[in-house]
């Protein structure tokens, strides 16, 4: 507090008063000097202008970088980077392939390395002049009853893509269908298995047939209308995507699943049916099928493409092992050349103190 005039004046506290006590004070004592008034107020607006400023910038980074994909259009684009060029659809099959050599394994975070996938779309993506045209597919949903440019002028708002967002986004859809399909195949649905009890298809060959995991032979209007049932409104894009991966053969690299004959059908309280387990002695034997039969026949091209993994698995594995033992080599050697070198300096040192001592 002060004094002035006889009067007691008591200084405001901001850090310590409320906020109405505070005003309460500017109220008993308000500024009347012109110059301090306009000097306040000239500040106040300076202010206020700076954080509103700062307001905006940050919102406005805010939405370039965090904002989330919404609506279809992003993941339509996304699809077509994957389906419409050649090169990521190889690259895309390719992807979990190990180049075989040493130097595929010390060249794999160089920049001289081949572009993944991944980059690929996200290059595609980005790129303006990339427009694609969506596919004219009512019987599939209402969102795509008719065709659409996926311009980029429809994504500019969104933050530009990285092929870790890319891998991100096709996984995650991936496992999205993934769920969809097996809901689908539970529904009574899925494979086709609608009936119309119209016979006279089955002579003309027009029957529903399921020939592969998501995958359909000759699909009535019927079961592909009721595809929808099964997926939210606002996840369309999982549709159009499973029938991209199914018209560009490309569903068995995204979600590959055992064969019937390979897999148990309860889990863990039966063996697959390919194995005839036969108890006798303690012992447990496993009687292979012929080559001859059609399970054989079947699990050929898996057991062939296991054998492959191993082997290239096999094959890193070694190349690493190489590496790492001549590593040990080189600092073993390295080791040796520093004791060989101090040795070297105390043997001379020794030498010296010796003649020094048969000179004196």
């Amino acid at each position: 507090s002060s004094e002035e005039g006889g009067n007691t004046i008591v200084l405001p506290r901001p850090a310590q008063w409320t906020l109405t006590k505070i005003l309460r004070w500017l109220d008993n004592h308000p500024i009347t000097d012109r110059f301090d008034r306009i000097f306040l107020k000239r500040a106040l607006d300076e202010f206020k202008g700076d954080a509103m400023s700062a307001q905006s910038d940050r919102l406005r980074e805010s939405d370039h970088i965090e904002k989330k994909w919404t609506g279809k259009v992003p993941y339509l684009r996304l699809i077509h980077a994957l389906a419409d060029n050649d090169e990521v659809k190889d690259a895309f099959l390719k992807r979990h392939d190990i180049r075989p050599g040493r130097m595929a394994i010390e060249n794999r975070n160089s920049n001289d390395q081949e572009p993944s996938v991944w980059e690929l779309m996200a290059e595609y993506w980005n790129d303006p002049a990339f427009e694609p045209v969506s596919e004219e597919l009512p019987a599939l949903h209402s969102d795509f009853i008719s065709s659409e440019v996926l311009s980029h002028e429809k994504v500019a708002q969104l933050s530009p893509t990285t092929p870790e967002k890319c891998e991100e986004n096709i996984k995650s859809m991936i496992l999205q269908l993934n769920r969809v399909i097996l809901n689908w195949e539970r529904s009574g649905q899925g494979g086709g298995v609608f009936d119309t009890l119209d016979r006279s298809d089955e002579d003309s060959g027009n029957v529903t047939k399921r020939t592969a995991f998501g995958m359909f032979a000759n699909p009535t209007d019927c079961v592909l209308d009721l595809r929808r049932s099964v997926v939210a409104h606002h996840r369309s894009y999982l549709l159009y995507l499973w029938h991209m991966l199914e018209k560009h053969d490309l569903m068995s690299s995204s979600m590959p699943q055992l064969l019937n004959n390979a897999s148990s059908t309860r889990g863990g309280k039966e063996v697959p049916r390919v194995i005839d387990a036969q108890l006798g002695k303690g012992e447990c034997f496993v009687r292979k099928r012929a080559k001859h039969t059609t399970a054989g026949e079947e699990l050929q091209p898996l057991s062939r493409s296991i054998r492959q993994h191993g082997t290239s698995m096999e094959r890193v594995a070694k190349i690493e092992a190489a590496q790492k033992e001549r590593s040990e080599l080189r600092a073993l050697i390295e080791s040796l050349k520093r004791e060989r070198r101090e040795l070297s300096v105390k043997l001379a040192t020794l030498t010296d103190t010796s003649i020094c001592d048969v000179l004196v």
